[in-house]
């Protein structure tokens, strides 16, 4: 019997360190069936996920950053015409411009401009990527996203309405908590009787970190046995750490490093904070909800990523608000069954990984899909 050819897919991620976008394709490519498809990795340089990644069967190309579109138009179009894909899908939200010009040189007919985020006033780069957002949308043939808040900020409201929700999945079947492993990593942070708040994302400007340190400090005058635990790195790591430093908080304040088993972490956590400028839909708010904990996001957070009711959204200004709202789930310690709820919402990764193989398939048989 004649083996069909696997579709060929360029997944255009740029920094690979751990994060949300690479965690969102790497979810999608552990579930969905590699016999059918192939993933081609395009990023910057080494990661921690590479060597899974090819494990998997995946390959791994490094490309130039795409803000210098003199290096990477001319690489990404001989490189996308070397592999003849048959889909580009750009996951660089404001910065897929490259990427999908270069696959138009290529005569790639299937190019995805995939949303993952949207910005905020208080961001460096919003002038810029407001105007950068009208660049990518005319190169791309489909429009997709994580959440409508992100397409209909990309592409706006009348194209976002009409573009693919492809939800930020994860395997549901790994959060459920083994006590005795959080017993033991509570007892090497010696941490076993605190209450533990805790954050998982990269150290920038966008997770709002400066502003969640003074949260802590306030969170502490009525909660003295908390600590704050912070998973990731990033460029504002030496401001945090200094700010915690003035505090004179620092043996309050654990930093872990990122690792694969992120379920280890979320495990030992008491509360959630995501006190972000701007997301998407956050995977992290979607894998602390499956966990089954007390969530706190900031009220520029999508409403959309409550996806149990359980989630309290709070302003960015008041740090004294999070503070009460944080003791008041101590005093409580209410407890939740998030998974049916998740599952039911389209966000096990079981079921959605082949529905983006349908997805691919559904483009090409259609040549593409109309905006």
């Amino acid at each position: 019997m004649e083996q069909l050819k696997r579709i060929k897919v360029a997944q255009i991620i740029g920094n690979s360190t751990c994060g949300g976008v690479p965690s969102f394709v790497m979810n999608y490519f552990r579930n969905i069936d590699r016999e059918k498809v192939d993933f081609y990795f395009y990023t910057y340089g080494p990661s921690e996920l590479d060597a899974e990644i090819l494990q998997l069967g995946g390959k791994i190309l490094h490309m130039p950053d795409v803000r210098n579109i003199f290096k990477s138009i001319p690489f990404l179009k001989k490189s996308f015409s070397h592999y003849k894909f048959d889909i580009v899908h750009s996951h660089m939200t404001t910065l897929s411009l490259s990427p999908l010009f270069a696959a138009i040189l290529s005569k790639i007919k299937i190019r995805i401009c995939h949303a993952h985020s949207t910005t905020n006033r208080k961001e460096g780069t919003y002038i810029i990527k407001n105007l950068l957002k009208h660049f990518s949308k005319p190169f791309a043939s489909n429009l997709a996203g994580c959440s409508h808040l992100s397409m209909n900020w990309l592409f706006g409201k009348k194209k976002g309405a009409s573009s693919v929700l492809i939800p930020n999945s994860i395997d549901l079947s790994l959060f459920l908590k083994n006590p005795l492993r959080s017993i033991e990593l509570k007892k090497n942070l010696k941490i076993e009787k605190n209450f533990v708040i805790g954050n998982i994302g990269r150290l920038e400007i966008q997770k709002n970190h400066l502003f969640l340190i003074d949260c802590f400090l306030k969170t502490l005058e009525t909660l003295p046995n908390a600590v704050l635990v912070l998973v990731g790195k990033g460029k504002q790591e030496d401001l945090i750490r200094e700010r915690i430093l003035s505090y004179n908080i620092a043996d309050k304040v654990i930093f872990l490093p990122e690792i694969s088993d992120i379920v280890r972490y979320y495990e030992i956590f008491d509360i959630f904070w995501l006190p972000s400028l701007y997301e998407g839909l956050p995977l992290v708010g979607v894998e602390a909800q499956a966990m089954n904990l007390p969530c706190l996001f900031s009220e520029t957070i999508s409403k959309e990523a409550d996806l149990t009711g359980n989630t309290i959204f709070l302003p960015i200004n008041n740090p004294s608000i999070w503070a009460e709202a944080t003791l008041m789930i101590a005093r409580e310690k209410p407890t939740y069954d998030n998974l049916p709820t998740l599952k039911a919402k389209g966000y096990d990764i079981k079921d959605s990984a082949p529905k983006l193989l349908d997805y691919y398939n559904s483009l090409l048989s259609n040549g593409k899909n109309p905006r």
